[in-house]
């Protein structure tokens, strides 16, 4: 697909990667690349067209940025996963996570007001690398009486084959065969 090798160019020219740390800084998750930001809504909302769900779901704070922008594109809701507790949440559910990114376990959280009974939603994110997020944001999902129908992230780190994403694991293993070359 056209748009996955236009991004995965920006990605060649732009990211950093050291073992498992990948730094995206300049494009994607501090920097947004407006030509980056697009091709990744519109991959999304091309390989989503067929999946029926009523709303997005993120975790603070990357995927923010991905889900507000295909959100409205695809003209659906989001919820935002919270990683502190709001004093305007009262009723709420929540469960620990621990992050690959920051080494550190952290605890999430969402209004028991914005997942209804039976709702259909997809997980987006900017990178998958264990699972554990994802693993997470279902379990409060699944305790709200939603369900996850389809997860969407710009880089798999893993051997998942069932998400979506622009950068496989295989497409990092052959960036990193490029570069050593």
């Amino acid at each position: 697909m056209d748009l996955k090798r236009k991004f995965l160019n920006i990605f060649k020219n732009k990211a950093e990667i050291n073992g498992d740390i990948i730094n995206v800084t300049e494009f994607l998750n501090h920097l947004v690349d407006f030509t980056a930001l697009e091709l990744i809504v519109d991959y999304f909302e091309y390989k989503l067209r067929n999946t029926e769900f009523n709303k997005f779901i993120t975790v603070e704070s990357s995927g923010i940025i991905f889900t507000s922008a295909l959100a409205y594109k695809m003209k659906k809701d989001f919820v935002v996963v919270k990683k502190k507790l709001p004093i305007t949440i009262d009723d709420y559910y929540s469960v620990s996570s621990f992050s690959f990114t920051k080494q550190e376990k952290t605890e999430l959280f969402i209004s028991k007001n914005v997942i209804r009974n039976g709702e259909k939603l997809v997980f987006i994110d900017d990178f998958y690398a264990h699972g554990n997020t994802f693993d997470a944001v279902k379990e409060l999902c699944s305790e709200a009486g939603g369900e996850i129908v389809a997860s969407a992230v710009v880089v798999n780190k893993s051997n998942e084959s069932d998400i979506i994403s622009l950068i496989t694991k295989s497409d990092l293993k052959n960036f990193m065969e490029d570069v050593y070359e």
